[in-house]
């Protein structure tokens, strides 16, 4: 991604690498930090107090000053009490683009470049000046603008995914057309997506991942097909072409009794505060995936479970099911949560659960 970025502060001006840079040499310089498109009234601020950090990289000042929560007691929170929060949330960022969880370009405002700058280069080739007009506020500036998006879900990993874990969706599909009565589910069981399941017949099959999926679940026994159904001729017996079988019942009662679980377990800690620790605060961080991984579970199961029990209607309802599991737009939905992962302390997560 290129973009260039010249945003302003109300009543001030900002220049970038202006001629009389070095008459601030010697003196305390700033780090901002603002989201995309976001206002810089918005921003996160960090002050170093060593003027020698200018030769520093970009990553070595985030590192050691700005996204280092051991330097959370020289933010200026009398005047600012956001920050500590918008620390948390660049550390987020910055923390799982490393890992490529989550992918992050970083630019500099007014930049004449519209490339991301490489994190490795020195802080004084991107410094800057913001001058208020009132005069009220000088000062040197590394003013950096961070870009946060979900990175594609490759399609070997949306394989790999598929494989572990897309059984559960069929079965929570069946499940939910089941709960739609017998006559729902009959003519559920005679829709033309089936067509490769029954037929046997995958050439040219536009479900592939269903099809495979309900013969696996066949193969394990969860469920009976019959037949006497064959698709693209007359039918006069008009009952539901498969039924689930005990061990299919048995499993979607376990994955309703764990998605239950998880629920009871997890909300609590949908939007909370890391300092002091709160549950249930306005525009918190949601720390659930971490309480699962903290709780050594298979976090993707856990939210899979969720994300098709929240939205059951949203991917099975309607005629657009089938396009819907061959799309796996609820896989997707896992790989955003994962990507936005927290990375609090073990003392902060023990101390979250201890206000359950």
């Amino acid at each position: 991604m290129n973009q260039k970025f010249k945003k302003e502060l109300p009543g001030a001006d900002s220049f970038f690498q202006p001629d009389y840079i070095p008459n601030y040499d010697g003196y305390p310089w700033d780090i901002r930090i603002s989201l995309g498109e976001a206002p810089l009234e918005e921003s996160y601020y960090f002050t170093v107090q060593d003027p020698e950090a200018i030769h520093l990289s970009i990553r070595e000042v985030l590192e050691k000053f700005a996204l280092n929560r051991e330097q959370q007691g020289n933010l200026d929170v009398a005047q600012y009490p956001e920050l500590p929060f918008l620390q948390e949330e660049l550390i987020l960022y910055f923390e799982n683009g490393k890992t490529g969880q989550l992918g992050l370009e970083i630019f500099v405002n007014h930049n004449p470049s519209s490339n991301p700058v490489d994190l490795d280069d020195p802080v004084e080739r991107y410094l800057g000046v913001c001058t208020f007009h009132d005069n009220s506020f000088d000062y040197r500036v590394l003013d950096l603008v961070f870009v946060a998006a979900v990175p594609d879900l490759e399609p070997e990993e949306a394989e790999n995914l598929w494989e572990a874990y897309g059984h559960l969706s069929l079965l929570m599909l069946i499940d939910y057309k089941y709960r739609q009565g017998p006559q729902a589910f009959t003519t559920f069981t005679h829709e033309s997506s089936w067509a490769g399941f029954f037929n046997k017949n995958t050439i040219g099959d536009p479900y592939p991942h269903f099809t495979a999926g309900m013969v696996r679940l066949e193969k394990e026994g969860m469920i009976r097909r019959f037949d006497d159904v064959r698709f693209g001729y007359p039918r006069s017996d008009m009952s539901a072409a498969l039924e689930l079988t005990p061990i299919g019942q048995e499993a979607i009662r376990e994955i309703h009794e764990k998605e239950k679980l998880y629920a009871q377990t997890y909300d609590p800690f949908f939007s909370v505060s890391p300092s002091p620790p709160a549950l249930d605060v306005p525009d918190g961080f949601d720390v659930r995936v971490q309480m699962m991984e903290y709780d050594n579970l298979d976090c993707v199961e856990a939210i899979l479970l969720r994300i098709l029990d929240d939205q059951e209607d949203e991917y099975f309802g309607g005629d657009q099911w089938a396009n819907c599991i061959e799309s796996v737009p609820f896989l997707l939905r896992v790989h955003e949560a994962l990507a936005y992962k927290t990375h609090f302390s073990t003392e902060v997560l023990q101390s979250l659960k201890s206000l359950e």
